[in-house]
Parts: C-alpha cells; structure tokens; sequence
C-alpha cells in the first residue's frame, strides 16, 4: 500500500514539474523574442534621430548591422513623397521617411518597419 502512495507521489510531482518547466521554457522563448524585436526597434529610431540631426539628402540607403551577429540586421532607410491617393496630400511639402529592419529568425524573414512624416519646405530661389 505504502509503495503505490508514493509511486503516485513521484508520478504528480514529475507531471507537475514537467508542466512548469514548459511553461518556463514558453516564458524564456517570449521573453527572447521581444527583446530581439525591441533591440531592432531601436536600431530604427536611431536611424531616423541620425538622420534628422544630419539633415541627409539621400533618399535610400541600405545598411547591415554588425555589432548584432546573430540574426544579421539590414536596415533600409527610404524617404519618399505621398502618394496621389494618400488624404495627407492636401498638407503641402510632406514626405514619409520609412525604417525597415529585416533579419531571419529560425528560417523565417521576420520585418519591422517604422514610418514617420516629415515637412520639407521648399528651398525659395533668390
């Protein structure tokens, strides 16, 4: 009797235990994945401080992250007008500055993009 109680002891004890160690497998996992996303966030954010405190020109620019290793970071950074269709268009001079971070996650493309508006006034000839 006293060998059946304890087998099933250890049996609810192993099923219990083994429930918790998925679920904080599941935690480690999220937990991972949000911080990969968010440090992408904020390449893209320092993307576009960089470029409105250098006031670029360029209009696209394509640039792979080294520091991150793993997964390898491309940053595309693209400055473009409204579209004909777009109801911004009654404001004139906007554009859309556009930060895309690309990277492979386990085998799929993972993308992040962050869009922004932006007043360019028209340089006044003299």
């Amino acid at each position: 009797m006293t060998f059946i109680e304890v087998v099933l002891a250890v049996f609810m004890l192993g099923s219990l235990l083994s429930s918790l160690l998925l679920l904080q497998s599941n935690v480690l996992k999220n937990v991972f994945q949000f911080s990969s996303r968010a440090e992408r966030v904020l390449l893209m954010k320092d993307r576009l401080i960089k470029a409105a405190l250098s006031r670029e020109k360029k209009e696209k620019e394509e640039k792979k992250i080294e520091e991150i290793k793993e997964p390898l970071t491309t940053i595309n950074y693209e400055l473009k007008k409204l579209s004909e269709d777009s109801s911004l268009k009654i404001f004139k001079n906007i554009v859309i500055e556009k930060v895309t971070a690309e990277w492979d996650y386990w085998g799929t493309k993972e993308k992040e993009s962050m869009i922004t508006f932006l007043y360019k006034p028209e340089k006044k000839k003299a």
